[in-house]
């Protein structure tokens, strides 16, 4: 993907959808045990296996109703990936998947109701968006990550995604598989991003700002429609 000839576009802003969505003590319920659970002794785990289990089922329906009103808010409260592999199994089962890579989107319009898939490889799920690419049409190919639950994804809002944490990026990328120069200006590199499963450098926020505004302009362009 060409990142340098995308920041002749123009900008826009669009607003956030988003349904308050009450979903009550599920998520603290499930922190608060595994906060427990990586600190007791290794013996003690099995005994906490049943009740982990009964609050992820519970979590996992709170999730899905974020995925499907709020789907800003269940990016923001899902699982560290870099943790799910430290889970039980019968609980992980319970717990959304982190995604990310180029996608295909397709939008479909019916009786007035829009109803959005993302397909990426042989996985398929029904997608569900928020500010500004709610106004995307068909794309063959849009860089995505989200959530995945149950048939269901709830894509970020951005093509450019951030790395708060270096050890989540060090648990899901190669670190290898990125140039450490920016793209801007080709200078080191020194803060991580991604654009579906490709890594990028950038040596300041400002430049990343800029990558992703192009990014943003060049996806809502009606040339990048199907």
């Amino acid at each position: 993907m060409g990142l340098i000839f995308l920041l002749t576009m123009g900008s826009q802003s669009l607003p956030i959808y988003a349904q308050p969505t009450d979903v009550g003590p599920a998520f603290s319920d499930f922190d608060d045990w595994w906060q427990v659970y990586t600190t007791v002794a290794a013996s003690e785990r099995p005994g906490m296996v049943k009740k982990g289990t009964a609050l992820a089922k519970t979590r996992s329906n709170a999730m899905l109703q974020l995925i499907e009103n709020d789907p800003s808010a269940a990016i923001q409260k899902a699982f560290a990936e870099e943790y799910r592999s430290a889970l039980p199994k019968s609980v992980s089962e319970n717990i959304e998947l982190h995604v990310r890579g180029l996608a295909k989107l397709t939008v479909t319009k019916k009786d007035g109701t829009t109803s959005r898939k993302v397909t990426m490889g042989e996985e398929s799920w029904k997608a569900f968006f928020y500010g500004p690419r709610l106004e995307l049409n068909s794309r063959a190919e849009i860089p995505i990550h989200g959530v995945t639950l149950a048939g269901r994804i709830a894509v970020d809002g951005s093509p450019l995604e951030r790395f708060p944490k270096r050890e989540t990026l060090l648990s899901v990328l190669r670190e290898g598989e990125g140039k450490k120069t920016c793209p801007i200006c080709g200078e080191p590199g020194v803060i991580p991003s991604a654009v579906g499963d490709v890594l990028l450098w950038f040596d300041t926020e400002e430049h990343q700002a800029v990558c992703e505004k192009a990014l943003v302009e060049k996806e809502m362009s009606p040339e990048s429609e199907d």
